[in-house]
């Protein structure tokens, strides 16, 4: 690609992006509708379901009423506007009909239509504003659109009151004028005191529902289990006042029980006091598992089967009461509810409780086995780079019986590998450049697929203990340092009182385990030791967040920063269908479409510098593929390095990268230069990984205190033939590499690609900018 499109393409990245509009369902005219937005400055997305995923500025859905609901809460952004269009007048339309910014159209068959003139009628429909927001085309020809019949709400049977209480005073005034009984106007004071009860009613609820939440909100983060209690047991009280209230209110209002006004409060009303209770019932068994293992830290931790299962219990009860109140205030009549401040509250608490939905089936298949258990715990520091996510330094042993943690200890890896007998060959790239005749613990990650680094590391263990492993985990620096922001400072009383943060974990480690050491030293393991007591204390100690701690161990895993292999296959199968096994992914697509051809890359850099040069390396990376006539496929590599370190500082130094490149197999390098220096054929190794890919290796370095550009160029195996309709590139994620920007362009000579699962950031080609936080999986259509 040349120099003026590279620039072109940052210079769109950053432009403030346009609005996104999704047009979903059935409608073969739709490209015409979506040329309208775009000359209207919008990016269109046209589906024919719904994605999973993404926020759009506006949706255009020809679909089903639940359909609509769904699209509304996951993928509408705030103040954004849905059009629904059906031709089904039997649903029920009665949940929707409260939701901000949601149209609905009923129409007949939109495909007799003219896609221009239809295309006219949408836009008008969902960007003009009016009070009404129910229409019915009833066919082509016709000038006019009538507004669909509305289920009477509260607003509309008071308006005919009015109208009755008006008719009557008309005819009352063409007859004699009669003055209003005593009983009448007794009644009529009764029943205005009455409405009075029930605004009073709502407005407490309302008030008590912003309190609720408010506190609840921040109690719960700060992961103040006192102060959460304390919201509960005060929001009951409330919401028993409201009860109390709305009862009273209801037997004098009995002939209006059935307005949609009075049957809202009631319902919301219940659902709040439901989910209060849920949550109360969860504060009492958080508090239970912490008086049952308040005197422990890791080391005689309990965490029984009978725990396990009210937990389950609580979190699915937490989870459909959260969602029930969510539908309640969603389809509510009721004025002045705060949705926007309630609904994205209840959304978060609903992301939360997923991620302990998923995360407590891992925890089962780790803890909770009758049988006892010995866990091998590699402690990867990533600012030595290596392939599953760093130089191995110490490692852990965890055993673990019928949920009880019954030893949890830490040993240096030269202690280890000091005890090794015998000569085990390492892999070439171990032997040439790290210039080391015989394999050993500390190097044993050097395949970048965890389950075999697993199995070798087991392997050494067996060798050099004669100890049975029956489970590998994998964790970085990158998750100790998410552990220290949740719990605060750490104070090392065994090391003069040293005060460990998030922010300088990095420093001073490398001043107490680097600083004077030898093989045979345990300054390293009395550090890491030191550091785990002391993590352990403060978070058993402390008012941590038990959904904060949840979330850092599910991210961590979602990030690479924690890796697990269990030696039991079933357990394995749920990890990895979790995508927390650190595999290798195959190269296969995703979708179901027979005629897509998938694509893969996987970059691989391993520090053979003996050094600490990845704390000070900067990368970015620029993916260009482009699609010849032909339908080759030729990917135009750039990672840009920056060595920000020196030796003189925290063991810093040349950054002595083996990279390795992971393709689909049979592809072919093409070029490879750094610096803009070509790097010759003979310095490039390369063979077959796994069954279905290959991999080049070479090694480069980065002196200090420089910037280098990596070129590399490849032609992929396969080609998109003229069957091909869909096109799947998977760009994978190293464990332990610090995340960093990729721009991904992709442009054709002949086909034409289209965006699938993401927006491209230019109407000329391709154009997206991503980072390596994740594994990322970018899917494009193709027309020829």
């Amino acid at each position: 690609m040349d120099n003026h499109f590279k620039n072109h393409q940052r210079e769109i990245i950053e432009k403030v992006p346009s609005p996104l509009a999704l047009i979903s369902g059935s409608w073969s005219q739709a490209n015409i509708l979506a040329e309208k937005l775009n000359k209207g400055n919008c990016e269109v997305v046209i589906t024919d379901e719904l994605p999973k995923s993404g926020k759009f500025d506006y949706l255009y859905l020809f679909g089903t009423v639940k359909d609509a609901y769904d699209a509304y809460l996951k993928l509408l952004k705030k103040n954004g506007r849905l059009l629904l269009i059906i031709r089904d007048g039997s649903q029920d339309i009665g949940r929707l009909k409260n939701l901000d910014n949601i149209k609905i159209v009923k129409m007949d068959d939109p495909e007799i239509w003219d896609g221009v003139e239809l295309s006219n009628i949408l836009l008008k429909i969902s960007l003009t504003h009016s009070v009404n927001n129910y229409f019915n085309i009833k066919s082509r020809n016709s000038a006019n659109s009538e507004p669909m019949k509305k289920k009477a709400g509260f607003k509309d049977n008071l308006k005919n009151l009015v109208r009755k209480k008006s008719e009557v005073q008309a005819l009352s005034q063409v007859k004699v004028t009669r003055r209003i009984s005593s009983p009448l106007l007794a009644f009529l004071i009764f029943f205005i005191s009455a409405a009075v009860i029930t605004t009073a009613t709502c407005g407490w609820y309302i008030f008590t529902l912003r309190h609720i939440f408010g506190n609840l909100s921040d109690h719960l983060k700060q992961g103040s289990l006192t102060d959460v209690a304390r919201d509960v047991s005060q929001a009951k009280e409330k919401i028993k006042i409201a009860k109390t209230m709305y009862k009273t209110s209801s037997i004098v209002l009995f002939p209006l029980k059935n307005f949609s006004f009075m049957t809202d409060l009631g319902q919301l009303i219940e659902s709040t006091d439901r989910m209060l209770t849920v949550i109360g019932g969860t504060m009492s068994l958080a508090e239970e598992l912490k008086a049952a293992n308040h005197s422990y830290t890791l080391t005689g931790f309990t965490f029984s089967k009978s725990n396990f299962s009210k937990l389950v219990e609580s979190v699915n009860g937490l989870d459909y009461a959260a969602q029930d109140l969510q539908e309640k205030i969603i389809s509510s009549e009721l004025p002045f509810i705060p949705k926007e401040n309630l609904l994205p509250a209840i959304s978060e608490a609903r992301q939360n409780l997923t991620a302990v939905k998923e995360l407590v089936p891992v925890l089962d298949h780790i803890f909770l086995v009758n049988e006892s258990r010995t866990y091998l715990i590699l402690f990867q520091n990533n600012m030595e780079l290596r392939p599953t996510g760093g130089f191995i330094g110490s490692v852990g042993f965890l055993t673990v019986t019928s949920g009880r943690i019954e030893e949890f200890k830490i040993m240096d890896v030269y202690t280890l590998d000091g005890q090794l007998k015998g000569h085990v060959e390492p892999p070439e790239a171990i032997r040439l450049h790290l210039n080391q005749p015989n394999w050993f613990l500390r190097d044993s990650n050097f395949n970048p697929d965890f389950a075999e680094t697993a199995l070798q590391a087991e392997w050494f263990v067996q060798k050099i203990l004669n100890q049975k492993i029956d489970g590998v985990i994998g964790v970085n620096l990158f998750f100790a340092q998410k552990l220290l922001e949740t719990s605060g400072p750490v104070t090392l009383a065994d090391f003069n009182n040293e005060i460990v943060t998030a922010d300088n974990l990095f420093v001073k480690s490398q001043l107490h385990i680097q600083t004077d050491f030898f093989e045979g030293s345990t300054k390293k393991k009395d550090f890491l030791t030191a550091l785990s007591q002391g993590l352990q204390n403060k978070i058993a100690g402390e008012n941590i967040s038990l959904i904060k701690l949840t979330q850092i161990i599910k991210n961590s895993l979602d990030e690479k920063n924690i890796l697990i292999y269990l030696n039991d296959e079933s357990s394995q199968q749920q990890i990895e269908r979790m995508g927390w096994g650190g595999r290798i992914f195959q190269v296969s697509c995703q979708s179901r479409q027979k005629s897509c051809l998938a694509d893969y890359l996987f970059l691989v850099d391993a520090n053979l510098g003996v050094n600490k040069a990845n704390y000070f390396i900067k990368k970015s990376a620029l993916i260009n593929k482009k699609i010849n006539v032909n339908g080759q496929i030729i990917t135009d590599l750039e990672i840009n390095f920056e060595n920000q370190g020196s030796a003189a500082y925290l063991a810093g130094g040349i950054y002595t990268n083996y990279l390795r490149l992971i393709v689909p197999k049979g592809s072919r390098l093409i070029s490879a230069s750094l610096a803009g220096k070509e790097i010759e054929s003979t310095r490039i190794d390369s063979g077959d990984y796994q069954n279905d890919k290959t991999y080049y290796g070479m090694l480069i370095k980065i002196p200090e205190l420089t910037k280098s550009q990596l070129s590399l160029s490849f032609l992929h195996s396969d080609q998109i033939n003229p069957e091909t309709g869909e096109y799947q590139f998977y760009f994978q994620k190293q464990p332990g590499d610090k995340a960093y920007s990729f721009n991904l362009s992709v442009v054709s000579s002949k086909m034409i690609l289209a965006a699938k699962n993401f927006t491209s950031a230019s109407k000329e080609g391709i154009v997206y900018a991503s980072d390596t936080s994740v594994d990322r999986i970018f899917t494009f259509s193709v027309t020829h």
